[in-house]
């Protein structure tokens, strides 16, 4: 057998990405039974109890209930827009939109299996700090703005010709239309954060958004709506039913719809990564980048516009490991990237803002550098190198364990992409 280094560059790619598949297989595939059994066990009512305006804890509940939800980063758009929809406040709907996306059970295990162990506590304890100041912080903005709507509004009411004697509905500033009272105060109901509220369709009936938009055009849509953002017809289960039913329902969820929709980005960042790993010299991000703040700050940069989801980053953040980036470096790249994306920050200024959609990228960046800082002194204290726990692929090879699992990975990944296009035909 010729080795590797004396293989055609795109041979060589092609192996390394096999490698990463190969290692993240059974590890992905008890990620995706896990998201199923989550599904199953969770109520989808337990969220309009718990995330009302009238929730003490709100942002805390959000963030800590976004932490181990498998949902990417164009699912959870629909999911926080019908948590808005519901009544839930700014705050607890800026948490759970960065809580989400940034770790979940799949992306934990995969995590666990690219990398070492202290990233793999490391990433949600992070997700979560990340999501407590940016939905406080979004709180406290949003207070800030109705007292100075209240403020207005006093002075409005002193001088009611203007307004020709009608009431003002702030509440439905956040949407863009208009409201009556008893709809704004109207009790949650139940919410199902997996296959969140479908449109409306011309005809008035629950359906998918038109087949014809563009995907930005779609993403906002949808997300305003309530609908999948993964452009697919939503199904709801009756949280009610057996449990035999509710099983079944969570395992069809997580093996076609949580497959179909992370299974192309998965493979894309084993591609990238294999393309890193066969490609470039080792340690040259170290000495190019060095591994300090301007290291972060980089890492910040290159992840802020990407559009990755928690699980497809792992590999390509292991294969940077390998070429010498730093643990804080990939904990900023593992934060910001699956949380900010353009379509992402666009959909959070309809939803909550323009200037909470600042915040929410302002807090992102300044939570994610912090937090590499304290990843980079943590690994120098405990004399850890993460590259030396990154495993993409090893001298003897992949054993028969592996193969199999990345083959049945890979047939699940066909079969749901195909399930979900055949659906929207």
């Amino acid at each position: 057998m010729r080795p590797l280094f004396a293989v055609d560059p795109l041979v060589k790619i092609l192996y390394a990405s096999w490698d990463v598949v190969v290692e993240a297989a059974p590890w992905m595939l008890l990620g995706i039974l896990v998201a199923g059994l989550l599904k199953t066990l969770l109520p989808d009512d337990m969220v309009a109890r718990h995330l009302g305006p009238g929730s003490r804890f709100a942002v805390l509940k959000a963030a800590l209930l976004g932490v181990p939800i498998p949902l990417c980063s164009c699912g959870v758009l629909p999911a926080a827009a019908g948590l808005r929809k519901q009544g839930a406040g700014k705050g607890a709907a800026a948490a759970f939109l960065v809580a989400t996306p940034e770790t979940g059970v799949d992306s934990i295990a995969v995590t666990y299996a690219l990398l070492d162990p202290l990233m793999t506590l490391l990433r949600p304890l992070a997700a979560l700090v990340t999501a407590l100041v940016t939905g406080y912080g979004v709180s406290w903005l949003d207070r800030r703005e109705k007292g100075d709507r209240s403020v207005w509004a006093a002075e409005k009411e002193a001088a009611p010709a203007e307004t020709g004697g009608k009431d003002i509905d702030f509440q439905a500033g956040a949407s863009g239309g208009s409201a009556a009272p008893s709809e704004a105060a109207a009790p949650l109901g139940p919410i199902d954060l997996f296959h969140p509220l479908p449109p409306e369709t011309d005809a008035g009936a629950p359906g998918c958004a038109a087949p014809d938009a563009t995907i930005r055009d779609r993403v906002v849509a949808e997300a305003a709506t309530g609908s999948c953002g993964c452009g697919h017809c939503c199904t709801t289960v009756n949280s009610e039913g057996s449990r035999v039913s509710r099983l079944g329902a969570g395992l069809r969820y997580a093996l076609w719809d949580l497959a179909g929709d992370i299974g192309p980005w998965f493979l894309g960042g084993a591609v990238l990564a294999g393309g890193f790993t066969a490609l470039m010299p080792p340690h040259f991000l170290a000495q190019s980048l060095g591994t300090g703040i301007w290291s972060m700050v980089a890492a910040l940069l290159a992840s802020l516009p990407l559009y990755v989801c928690a699980t497809a980053s792992t590999p390509l953040v292991a294969a940077l490991a390998l070429k010498g980036l730093s643990p804080g470096a990939a904990l900023v790249f593992l934060l910001a990237g699956p949380a900010t994306n353009a379509a992402t920050v666009a959909v959070v200024a309809s939803m909550l803002g323009r200037r909470a959609a600042a915040l929410y990228v302002a807090a992102i960046a300044l939570c994610s550098l912090g937090l590499g800082l304290v990843a980079n002194e943590l690994y120098a204290r405990l004399g850890l190198n993460v590259s030396s726990w990154v495993t993409l692929g090893g001298e003897s090879g992949p054993g028969l364990f592996g193969n199999l699992a990345a083959g049945l990975l890979l047939l699940l990944f066909a079969i749901a992409w195909l399930r979900q296009r055949l659906h929207k035909a």
